[in-house]
């Protein structure tokens, strides 16, 4: 293996600066009660009154619409029209019998938004015959992949120490039950013993989508990527592939620790990530989640991309950050494709810097709302 700074073709399709390699996210109706996810590879509608099925359909990456082009009224009709009804089975099942999800009672939740990723939840999942169960459908998008995860908590369900949840043919809840999700060509199954693990009380089953076999390259073990990632001062930094959010996971253990004191105060220093991406195979496009917590300040924050020599490379890099939550510190979550050639190591530094004027953070971003309680994303 050699070092290399060449970014793989810009030809290839996933490349960050591609016109296809996009994705965003829309309300169609009042409420978050439909909302629509578009991007170069697809078009998918996920509705909260009906979780049995969703509207999809697979789009060419090249054909001429991009990200701009797909917020105009005159190309409307690929996801007015286009999409087609496809089922969603979303299958909890415990002994021999089977409870279906059917519809979410709760709104949806926009978690993260931009040009690149989008997180939503479906609260208070409804499976028909079944009832005190506590469960959330989370719909991840990337540019070329789509990642539905139910989450089932047990908290609901008479507790670890009181009276196990009985179905009508008399199985326990408690005891055993399996979480099944399918969508089109993708299917998972996963079963789960909750009496042997008496600390946990969430349980997830994650189905990943991906339209390309960019994530099938990149995590084969022969000739896949390694990502390894550093920090000053050094701590420790986990940089695993993460089926959550479907893509390599970048995040501290515990808080981040740093060499200059944050706060409202005239910041004049970076978190700074330095990248190692060892590529065994042909060129590939590495996406990336950067988890920061806490931010040293959230309302000045930018995040760029450079390359070994702290260049920066112009690669795009979606901020999603929240500190209204109240109960947990301010964090950040980034967002980008790595280019990683083949056969190579590859460098790059991003920094996340924390803007001011004077001694004011600075608060200029774009889609940046300055009111309101939950998710604050740009791109």
């Amino acid at each position: 293996m050699v070092e290399s700074k060449i970014n793989p073709g810009e030809d290839d399709t996933l490349s960050p600066s591609a016109p296809g390699n996009y994705s965003h996210s829309f309300r169609y109706a009042h409420g978050n009660e439909i909302i629509a996810f578009e991007s170069g590879y697809y078009g998918l509608i996920v509705e909260c009154k009906d979780l049995t099925s969703v509207r999809f359909k697979e789009f060419n990456p090249k054909d001429g619409i991009t990200y701009l082009d797909c917020l105009q009224e005159r190309h409307r009709e690929r996801m007015e029209k286009g999409l087609v009804r496809e089922d969603l089975l979303i299958e909890l099942q415990m002994g021999n019998k089977s409870y279906i999800a059917t519809h979410a009672e709760k709104p949806s939740r926009l978690w993260e938004a931009g040009k690149i990723c989008q997180r939503y939840d479906f609260r208070g999942l409804h499976f028909e015959g079944l009832h005190n169960v506590d469960a959330t459908l989370v719909v991840l998008v990337w540019p070329d992949s789509i990642t539905f995860q139910v989450d089932i908590k047990l908290d609901d369900i008479g507790g670890r120490g009181g009276v196990e949840h009985q179905t009508n043919n008399g199985s326990s809840f408690l005891d055993e039950f399996t979480v099944s999700v399918r969508f089109k060509h993708w299917s998972t199954s996963q079963s789960f013993v909750p009496k042997d693990t008496p600390q946990q009380n969430e349980y997830s089953s994650i189905l990943s989508c991906n339209l390309t076999d960019n994530l099938e390259k990149m995590l084969d073990p022969n000739s896949g990527v390694i990502l390894e990632v550093e920090t000053k001062p050094t701590q420790t930094i986990s940089s695993a592939f993460n089926k959550s959010f479907n893509c390599f996971l970048i995040s501290a253990n515990g808080d981040l620790k740093r060499p200059f004191l944050g706060g409202y105060r005239d910041i004049r220093d970076y978190d700074e990530f330095e990248v190692n991406i060892l590529n065994k195979g042909s060129n590939i496009y590495v996406p990336v989640l950067l988890f920061v917590q806490p931010l040293a300040n959230p309302t000045g924050v930018c995040p760029i991309v450079c390359d070994e020599d702290y260049n920066p490379t112009g690669i795009p890099i979606q901020l999603s950050k929240n500190w209204h939550l109240g109960n947990i510190p301010p964090y950040g979550r980034f967002f980008c494709y790595l280019p990683a050639k083949g056969t190579t190591l590859t460098t790059y530094r991003i920094r996340i810097v924390y803007g001011f004027y004077g001694t004011l953070p600075s608060a200029s971003h774009a889609n940046l709302s300055l009111v309101g309680r939950y998710t604050y994303s740009i791109h």
